[in-house]
């Protein structure tokens, strides 16, 4: 885990591009935190999709570092976008049962 210029651990977090993510961040940690943003870049959906719910094909990403010295190898949402797929299944199983 990363020092703090004091020797303190920090905590490195990333979040996707949503703008209300800056401000409660922010709010949380004040400046005691490695903060980036990982930004996705659409394009349009395949013609082979068309009239189908689809979501767009992802062309590329931005790592934007936002507050502190966040590791850029280590910026990724995969933990939180892992843990909304169980949460989105469990819930699921509770509405069909």
């Amino acid at each position: 885990m990363p020092k703090g210029p004091k020797g303190e651990k920090r905590v490195q977090m990333t979040t996707d591009g949503h703008k209300a993510y800056l401000e409660a961040v922010e709010g949380a940690f004040g400046g005691d935190v490695d903060y980036a943003q990982l930004v996705k870049m659409y394009g349009a959906a395949p013609e082979s999709m068309k009239g189908r719910y689809s979501p767009a094909e992802c062309t590329g990403i931005q790592k934007r570092r936002i507050e502190g010295n966040p590791a850029k190898e280590d910026v990724s949402t995969s933990y939180v976008e892992r843990q909304n797929l169980t949460m989105r299944s469990y819930t699921r199983k509770l509405v069909t049962a």
